[in-house]
């Protein structure tokens, strides 16, 4: 991935959200990665994306809830990060 990537160091929940909400990808915890992959079923496997700071990941999936953005979730040399996306999800 080309473009800044910003540890998330988020202390509790309502941090990471805001963090994850950005334009900026954040580096998050296997445990945060697994919680999106579990909550509900993504909304796309395995591909290419564009993320909203204009990078470009292969991501491992998608998740949105409802119409809202979708967001790449990715891992890198064991490393888990996460990053917005400017497309809208279709409910």
């Amino acid at each position: 991935m080309k473009g800044k990537v910003y540890s998330t160091g988020f202390q509790d929940w309502k941090e990471a959200i805001e963090k994850l909400d950005g334009t900026e990808p954040i580096e998050i915890t296997k445990d945060f990665f697994d919680y999106f992959l579990g909550v509900l079923p993504p909304v796309g496997w395995s591909c290419l994306v564009a993320l909203a700071n204009g990078c470009e990941v292969k991501a491992n999936f998608l998740f949105a809830e409802g119409r809202d953005y979708k967001r790449a979730f990715w891992i890198t040399d064991g490393s888990y990060f996460a990053g917005r996306t400017n497309e809208i999800n279709k409910a």
